[in-house]
């Protein structure tokens, strides 16, 4: 049989690219052990079976070696061989769809042939193509000092070292080496932050954490001669989004950081664009947002810039994540900006993960029907949705009972207060932090259907009560309520 490994290559590929493995290994350029081909032929029968009978030792042989006398060691050897060339299609394959790649080993390939001035020609064109674009991810940057140091090299075996165009070269090739390494440097920096967030047992090793030390970029970004560098303000975008995950951040300083981002984002590539708008997320939610409410404006903000920058559709792209379509959806609410919301929801379910995009976008237009008051389309927009997940199970029948009350259905509202007070002992999934905060709204939920189905009044006490507890579900909704019902 195949090897595991090959057969697990083998399901990895789409149709497609099976079939141009099949060039692939059939081209003699490629390939020089011609009865590769016919394994190939057989794999393609059982396709996409690969662990297929027909595949075995003995009947490959019979296959391909018609008449001859079996021999297992041969044919393990051909079934290697395959593997090999199989991997070789994936690298070959992963080259063809990297431009840069293809470039860079275009140059290297021109200058060995000691063709040095055609090596930087190309060049030129590829720097130029790259300038234009404005792109600086860290492959990016990995690529302008790659070409850069192509160029030099060039232009030493030029005999050109007493030019102004090397010394540019030299200048040039150092700046990109440096920017290089500080994007991947400040990159790795924010990851090994957030472990140390996430994992008690993470901590940097020392050779970083004296680097970290020892490097003052505070020094470096504040330097007046170097401020309109066309890096410095991206760099330093980076520095400062890992300088505040660590630190205090005031409001005037990410109002300074997100103008920062938003002056250069265009030119930024999509997974930056991606990446730093969840960093400053990140910051808002964690650092500002706990200090003032005032700040969900600032992450308003963000989610409209994040959709003018039009990231998606792309399908080169992860999916949208969840957690950012729920943070900026309710963002959006909170700040009863409904009409945003609602043309966010429509667009932007769209790019979740497939299996995710029905259901939330029912539970997200059932909850901005009901902030609509819309109740009936509410009601009719949860009913669609298959429940999986615990804190909606909680969320979803909530906002039911809450549909009942507007829709003066007390009798049914009676009945889900009933059913959330079973739903609360029963099951076991609930979080423990949340079982005293879903107990406490059923209590006050049960206060309210009671007195608006026998209109009657509740008392200051209760009303008192409520308000004196921190937090729990729906707390506005409730105590709104039941301002509308005090004695």
């Amino acid at each position: 049989m195949l090897t595991p490994n090959s057969v697990e290559i083998l399901r990895a590929l789409d149709k497609n690219e099976f079939k141009r493995f099949g060039d692939f290994i059939k081209s003699p350029y490629f390939n020089s052990v011609e009865i590769l081909g016919k394994i190939y032929d057989e794999t393609a029968k059982v396709y996409p079976d690969f662990e297929n009978p027909r595949l075995s030792y003995e009947k490959i042989s019979k296959k391909i070696y018609p008449g001859k006398k079996f021999n297992e060691q041969t044919i393990r050897n051909l079934y290697s061989k395959f593997g090999n060339l199989l991997k070789k299609f994936v690298a070959v394959e992963n080259i063809m769809n990297d431009e840069d790649t293809i470039n860079l080993n275009m140059v290297d390939g021109i200058s060995k042939k000691k063709l040095f001035e055609s090596s930087n020609k190309l060049i030129d064109k590829f720097r130029k193509g790259k300038i234009e674009s404005k792109i600086f991810s860290v492959w990016d940057l990995y690529f302008f000092f790659r070409i850069e140091h192509q160029y030099y090299h060039n232009l030493v075996l030029l005999h050109k070292q007493n030019s102004k165009e090397f010394f540019k070269s030299m200048n040039d090739k150092t700046e990109n080496l440096i920017a290089f390494f500080l994007k991947a440097f400040f990159m790795f920096r924010e990851a090994q932050s957030i472990l140390k967030k996430l994992y008690i047992d993470y901590d940097d090793s020392q050779f970083t954490s004296f680097f970290s030390l020892a490097f003052n970029s505070e020094y470096f970004f504040n330097q007046p001669e170097i401020e309109n560098h066309k890096y410095v303000t991206y760099l330093k975008t980076h520095y400062l989004i890992n300088k505040y995950q660590d630190t205090d951040i005031s409001e005037e300083e990410f109002d300074e950081l997100f103008v920062m981002y938003k002056s250069n984002a265009k030119g930024f590539t999509k997974i930056d664009k991606i990446t730093f708008s969840n960093s400053l997320d990140t910051l808002v939610l964690n650092k500002l947002i706990p200090k003032d409410k005032k700040f969900y404006n600032h992450l308003f903000e963000l989610a409209k810039f994040y959709c003018e920058l039009k990231i998606y559709p792309d399908d080169k792209l992860a999916p949208f994540e969840t957690l950012q379509f729920r943070n900026y959806f309710t963002v959006a609410l909170l700040l009863k900006e409904y009409s945003w919301a609602e043309k966010f929801v429509r667009e932007y379910t769209n790019y979740l993960k497939p299996e995710l995009r029905e259901n939330e976008l029912n539970y997200s237009m059932a909850i901005l029907s009901f902030k609509n008051r819309k109740f009936e389309d509410s009601l009719d927009y949860f009913n669609k949705m298959k429940i999986t997940d615990i804190m909606e199970k909680m969320n979803v029948r909530i906002y039911t009972l809450m549909n009942y009350i507007e829709l003066k259905a007390y009798e049914s509202a009676l009945s889900q207060v009933a059913a959330l007070k079973q739903f609360s002992k029963e099951n076991k999934e609930i979080p423990h932090l949340k079982v005293d905060s879903l107990k406490n709204s059923i209590r006050f939920f049960d206060e309210i259907v009671k007195a608006e189905a026998n209109e009657k009044k509740i008392s200051r006490q209760v009303y008192d009560g409520a308000l004196s507890i921190r937090f729990f579900f729906q707390k506005q909704y409730i105590m709104e309520k039941m301002e509308e019902l005090l004695e």
